[in-house]
């Protein structure tokens, strides 16, 4: 199981919604640290360049991957109207 790193972005993020939502982030965020050796996603372009993202409902998770230090850092989240116009 890889290491969970959340920046402050995200963690505020996270506080400002939902209870019910955030809960199905947070659980989304841990199936990736048990998956991430497995897990192949695509690569983002231009200003997300070197990110990779996950869905959860209408919310979207920017993070990456450090394989050589087993860790997983989850970069922002948000909703995904608004996250694509501001990065």
């Amino acid at each position: 199981m890889y290491q969970i790193r959340i920046l402050r972005e995200a963690s505020r993020s996270l506080e400002n919604l939902d209870k019910s939502v955030a809960h199905r982030i947070v659980r989304k965020i841990n199936w990736l640290a048990e998956n991430a050796e497995v897990v192949k996603p695509k690569g983002l372009r231009k200003n997300l360049s070197g990110l990779s993202k996950l869905r959860e409902g209408d919310y979207r998770i920017f993070y990456r991957v450090i394989h050589e230090e087993k860790t997983v850092i989850i970069q922002f989240i948000g909703h995904r109207r608004e996250v694509y116009k501001n990065k």
